[in-house]
């Protein structure tokens, strides 16, 4: 049996109980995913800038980040952890700064 309770294999004199098993739950699995796709539709903001399109090889023009990809992963409690995260903050911007020409952010 597998995690699912679905037979590896099926089981003698139940051939057809286990194909009508399978079949019930794939059934299901299509409309689950028929569901999720509608739901992912619904939620995704619909103002979402188009990527930029740029030639193989070429250094992509802009980056746009915003602030949740700048917060600390953790709470800033003293000038030491500030200052370690303003650190971090810098090298990671200036590693994305030599990919990218331009780095901008937004809400």
């Amino acid at each position: 049996m597998t995690v699912l309770g679905i037979p590896d294999t099926p089981r003698p004199q139940r051939e057809l109980a286990d194909l009508r098993l399978l079949l019930t739950r794939r059934t299901g699995l299509a409309a689950l995913v028929e569901t999720l796709k509608h739901e992912v539709e619904q939620r995704a903001p619909e103002d979402q800038p188009e990527p930029e399109e740029h030639t193989a090889g070429a250094t992509p023009s802009v980056l746009r980040i915003t602030a949740r990809d700048l917060a600390s992963p953790s709470s800033i409690k003293t000038a030491e952890d500030l200052n370690t995260w303003l650190t971090e903050l810098r090298e990671r911007l200036q590693v994305l700064l030599s990919e990218y020409n331009e780095i901008r952010f937004e809400s």
